[in-house]
């Protein structure tokens, strides 16, 4: 690949990633403010989320899980992201230690 193909790839990528964020811009408007299907699309994020993480807590064996219950039930009862990460992140390694 040569430079000035490489110049194209990158333009084209830009260009879509750009259509991609604009065109989202756009909709969001028209997207419903109220009713079932706002509902349901406020929790679009979160079942995004929960498909990522849950099959690398189930992959990390009884250490993952744990892990995952103690980041969940630190986030719960503190409502702080920084101390439910730092819960998981060092459960998950004092249990791979244990374990």
């Amino acid at each position: 690949m040569q430079i000035d193909d490489a110049a194209l790839v990158i333009a084209g990528m830009a260009f879509a990633t750009y259509g991609v964020r604009a065109s989202g811009f756009m909709l969001a408007g028209r997207l419903p403010q109220s009713g079932i299907a706002a509902r349901w699309l406020k929790q679009i994020p979160a079942a995004i989320l929960v498909s990522i993480v849950a099959p690398a807590a189930v992959a990390g064996g009884a250490a993952g899980l744990i892990a995952a219950a103690v980041t969940v039930l630190t986030a719960a009862l503190s409502r702080n992201l920084l101390l439910a990460m730092s819960a998981g992140v060092g459960s998950v390694w004092l249990l791979r230690q244990v374990l």
